[in-house]
């Protein structure tokens, strides 16, 4: 008697394995709680590997995302998953996430952002008119508590524009080193062309303030149109520099 009711058990374990392991994503997100006008369309796969055409908030579109999640973390109460989105010619990206009940973990990151489509998603990007293209990568970041608690990574930016309006200004390369600083993401940026340097820092606090400190040099082939924008900014130091100061939050 006790045989078939062992049998009867291995099979129902087995059964409800099977339906965990092949759970349709589709199915989870249509019954799945999730915060207002944030929407994923044509969910294909399954909870554990799957993918949609689009993710849509606010303001904003994530195409083609992609993610695969590992079973036994998620017993223990965390999230890890790989990621990727994205479509040749927009944004895109890819990496390692990982969640917990305080902290976030992304290792292996890599965001590829074309600033035309930047500024299609922040106005000050659309009022500065950018142009060209940012890579981001991030060996290692950790968050615990909303406080950055490790960042190694780096951003390159390549054949950077800027056309608010009233003149074209070359930025050419732009490099920044990412790290935390007691508790806040800090990215060091320099940045030089046959028109302008610029070096400074960018600090972005747990509560989405950022600030952004530094100095700017015009040379030689600076636009004649936007010299005068720079009495806006302020006087020019000794070393024929303008120093500014920017705060916003994201």
């Amino acid at each position: 008697m006790k045989k078939p009711i062992a049998w009867i058990m291995t099979a129902v374990v087995l059964y409800l394995i099977f339906l965990v392991a092949y759970l349709p994503a589709g199915f989870v997100w249509r019954y799945l709680p999730h915060p207002q006008g944030i929407e994923l369309t044509s969910v294909d796969g399954t909870v554990w590997n799957g993918h949609a055409s689009a993710l849509q908030w606010p303001g904003g579109v994530l195409h083609q995302p992609d993610w695969s999640l590992g079973f036994w973390p998620l017993l223990m109460g965390k999230l890890n998953s790989d990621f990727q989105f994205g479509q040749f010619g927009g944004i895109r990206g890819q990496g390692q996430l990982s969640l917990g009940f305080s902290s976030l973990g992304v290792s292996d990151g890599k965001l590829i952002l074309p600033l035309e489509q930047l500024s299609e998603l922040n106005q000050q990007a659309a009022i500065a008119g950018l142009k060209g293209e940012l890579r981001v990568q991030v060996g290692s970041l950790k968050m615990s508590d909303g406080k950055c608690t490790e960042l190694q990574g780096r951003i390159a930016g390549s054949a950077v524009e800027a056309n608010p309006g009233f003149g074209r200004l070359k930025l050419g390369q732009i490099n920044a080193k990412l790290s935390c600083q007691q508790g806040v993401a800090t990215a060091n940026i320099s940045q030089k062309s046959k028109e302008l340097k610029f070096d400074g820092v960018l600090t972005i606090q747990p509560n989405g303030s950022y600030q952004l400190k530094g100095a700017m040099t015009p040379l030689a082939d600076f636009p004649p149109s936007l010299k005068s924008s720079l009495a806006w900014i302020g006087k020019m130091d000794p070393q024929g520099r303008y120093h500014i100061q920017y705060r916003g939050r994201a």
